[in-house]
């Protein structure tokens, strides 16, 4: 029981400074500083620039088959949790408006893995939490655009493989693999500015998200029963199983530790994306991922103490 709170201290103090950054950008907004413009900007930044460069990062170091085995470790660790994350939704959300369900649904499943974990993985666990973090990513991209675009779609859309290879996070992880493969020794120009960039994915993209937070109506989002749900999903239900299924399964450490910070973020910003493309809801996805963001501040913290305490 000592150990679980000593976990959540370190761990409650982590997201506190993440939830300082979106403070930030909450002033952001409020003060007129950036606008809806900078803020998009500023996301494609960190999306296709600082999240790749943490990933790359994550990479670089001396190649041993232990890590190799545990990259793949890693990979079917993510898997089960999406399915995990798919069973429950699919449990929870059975509503005949096909479109608000899909939404639901999806916004239940995919977390935000990329912006809100990672900052957290490297805090408390260095490269290594980073190097499972980007598995983890792999695998959410694969279900972004095969689950979720089948799902948000109603079908109307089949699953395209050339946006499963060609987005960032998989490019980086092409990039990433050989050097860790061939342990390749970067020039230091060249490492230092990955390094540089990669430390813009902690404050940039909590930023944007207090930005996103300042234009949000709580008031609107909490009249809608179904967001409770959703952040129950999300936030508890869900990564609470995959943490229990992934421990039965004598998934531990590192591993395991990583693994259930990405699973516990909160709703991922790709929800939006599709809601926008497929009209979608717009308005209540954007809210739900800035909601779900400010409680993720209470919720992460538990998850992921009890899931050090157990690793």
């Amino acid at each position: 029981m000592n150990a679980f709170f000593m976990n959540l201290g370190t761990v409650a103090m982590q997201v506190f400074i993440l939830f300082l950054l979106m403070t930030v950008g909450f002033f952001t907004g409020k003060f007129g500083i950036f606008n809806d413009s900078t803020a998009k900007r500023l996301s494609d930044f960190c999306l296709k620039f600082a999240t790749p460069a943490v990933i790359i990062k994550s990479f670089i170091r001396e190649y041993n088959p232990a890590d190799a085995k545990n990259l793949l470790f890693s990979l079917l660790a993510a898997v089960i949790c999406h399915i995990i994350c798919i069973a429950v939704a699919t449990a929870m959300f059975r509503g005949k408006d096909l479109k608000k369900r899909s939404l639901l649904r999806c916004s239940a499943v995919l977390s935000n893995a990329g912006f809100m974990a990672m900052p957290l993985q490297a805090a408390l666990l260095g490269s290594d939490g980073t190097f499972y973090g980007a598995a983890y990513v792999i695998v959410l991209t694969l279900f972004i655009w095969t689950y979720a675009l089948v799902e948000m779609s109603a079908g109307s859309e089949k699953m395209n493989l050339k946006k499963i290879i060609i987005n960032p996070g998989v490019i980086a992880v092409l990039i990433g693999l050989p050097i860790f493969l061939f342990s390749v020794k970067l020039p230091e120009p060249i490492s230092a500015t990955i390094n540089h960039v990669a430390n813009l994915n902690t404050p940039l993209p909590m930023i944007v998200v207090g930005y996103y937070l300042s234009k949000t109506s709580l008031k609107k989002v909490f009249q809608n029963r179904a967001t409770y749900a959703v952040m129950a999903a999300r936030l508890l239900i869900s990564p609470l199983l995959c943490l229990g299924v992934l421990y039965l399964l004598r998934f531990s450490g590192t591993m395991l530790t990583s693994t259930v910070i990405a699973a516990s973020a909160p709703v991922a910003v790709a929800c939006t994306m599709f809601a926008a493309k497929f009209g979608n809801d717009t308005e209540l996805s954007a809210n739900m991922v800035s909601v779900s963001t400010l409680f993720s501040i209470a919720t992460m913290p538990v998850v992921v103490a009890l899931a050090q305490t157990l690793a």
